[in-house]
């Protein structure tokens, strides 16, 4: 890549991760402080209720965010316009989402749902009018910003949650933590973007996006129902405390794979699209983000699987300890994905969401039938299900985003081969090293294993991948000392 490019990537990256970091230590304390106060059912009751929400949210966005920044809009009319859109679908959207809450409770059997439905549908609102000043912000590389806004939401939603929850407010400090924070969120990204909508809205200004983001919006409805038919097979099938098990194992791990994979796909989508006439470079970003993933969410991944045990009780309390099984299948998961989820944002880059689309058409009904058997032997069946249909969606998406970039597939496997040695190396060491340390309490025996596991992970890195990883940090330290 160009200098100027390069640099603006890597500083992108870095005022990303250092937000992601910041809030995924936020969000890490907030998770404790909440499971403290309250109970599984809690997290099991807002699973139930959010679920719809978390898909809702998808169509107040209508495709038209990653639409802007692929085709590098800046034209004022087509920009009011995606606006106008946006907000017309987050009404519609937010008035739905009250509609279904009464089929939604008697669903589940819970009437606590229909109430809850109230904030998530002011969030939707919220949330569609955020769209465009975002995708400016992404388009132009701007991430510093971006960090910025969310990063203050985020703090502002959690002192809003865990001051509801230490009140007594109970579900309820769930409910609202992603109103107030989206609510702030888009405060600071108005002021940032200096951007508002002007003139009069023309449809036809927007009816050539409409392919783009209507594949978009399409395959990211059916990809959020089926991360989320969890809730309605096992919260169906194996009730809301086990639900609850699921989602707070489901919520550690992607908020892991949250806060490392999208840091990355959030500059590499911009950045491929503004590349989209050198295949090389594309090329060599793609395999330079998958190495950025791997080097920091292998060894996550495989850190929680071998800690578990001691992690879940002595950080969350006993009462999660049944979680434990399901949290090291589903770090498993997310160690693969974490990566593999940028195929699709190749893909993006290149304007193929109608192979996006077709791939999870597949995979949805796919999951909801491993699901449905795996229940029949709770919820680590659900879990493994779960994750074999994920992984193999996923080989699919890479093994098209190779052919899109005219490359094999071994050779990104290669790429990523040094990472997931060192770090199954470390779980092992880990792992042997917690059996010899039965006698000792568990925080002492988790905080030793931590601490060995960086160690670890370093010397294996010196063993399996030394140049590589010298490599990768000589480059980020002389771009971010660039320009």
């Amino acid at each position: 890549m160009n200098n100027d490019i390069s640099v603006r990537v890597v500083r992108g990256v870095a005022w990303l991760g250092s937000g992601q970091l910041v809030r995924q230590v936020l969000a890490f304390a907030t998770n404790i402080a909440l499971a403290r106060m309250l109970v599984p059912d809690d997290f099991g009751l807002f699973g139930m209720t959010y679920v719809a929400a978390e898909i809702a949210q998808i169509l107040t966005d209508f495709g038209l965010g990653a639409a802007i920044i692929q085709k590098r809009v800046h034209n004022a009319t087509v920009l009011t316009t995606c606006f106008w859109i946006n907000l017309a679908v987050g009404v519609i959207v937010a008035l739905l989402l009250v509609a279904i809450g009464p089929f939604l409770a008697s669903y589940f059997g819970r009437g606590e749902i229909f109430p809850l439905m109230v904030p998530l549908s002011l969030n939707m609102i919220v949330g569609s009018i955020l769209v465009v000043p975002q995708a400016l912000l992404a388009q132009d590389l701007r991430f510093r910003e971006a960090t910025f806004a969310q990063t203050i939401g985020s703090i502002a939603a959690a002192i809003g949650a865990v001051s509801l929850a230490y009140r007594g407010a109970g579900v309820w400090a769930l409910a609202a933590q992603p109103l107030i924070g989206g609510a702030v969120t888009g405060v600071m990204l108005y002021a940032y973007a200096r951007w508002l909508p002007r003139g009069r809205p023309k449809w036809s200004a927007v009816q050539g996006m409409l392919s783009f983001s209507g594949n978009m919006l399409g395959a990211s409805v059916i990809s959020c129902i089926g991360r989320n038919l969890h809730v309605f097979i096992l919260g169906r099938l194996l009730g809301s405390t086990a639900l609850g098990l699921y989602n707070f194992a489901s919520g550690i791990t992607g908020t892991v794979l949250f806060q490392v994979s999208s840091v990355i796909v959030r500059v590499m989508f911009p950045t491929l699209s503004k590349l989209h006439d050198d295949p090389v470079r594309q090329r060599i970003l793609w395999f330079k983000a998958c190495s950025m993933i791997a080097i920091l969410a292998f060894p996550a991944m495989a850190g929680v699987i071998a800690v578990a045990p001691d992690l879940v009780p002595v950080v969350f309390g006993p009462n999660w300890t049944p979680a434990v099984d399901v949290l090291r299948i589903l770090c498993a998961l997310m160690a693969v994905q974490s990566v593999l989820t940028t195929s699709g944002t190749v893909l993006m880059a290149f304007g193929r969401t109608d192979l996006i689309f077709r791939i999870t058409l597949v995979t949805m009904p796919s999951i909801a039938v491993a699901l449905w058997f795996g229940a029949q032997h709770g919820i680590v069946g659900g879990a493994i299900s779960y994750a074999a249909i994920n992984v193999l969606s996923f080989m699919i998406t890479t093994k098209l985003a190779c052919r899109q970039l005219s490359i094999a597939l071994r050779r990104l496997i290669g790429e990523l081969m040094p990472w997931a040695l060192s770090s199954v190396a470390m779980a092992f060491g880990v792992i042997a090293l917690a059996g010899k340390l039965e006698q000792l309490d568990a925080w002492v025996r988790l905080s030793i294993c931590v601490a060995a596991g960086v160690v670890l992970y370093g010397l294996f890195l010196l063993l399996f991948a030394r140049k590589r990883t010298l490599g990768i940090v000589t480059e980020l330290r002389s771009r971010l000392g660039n320009g």
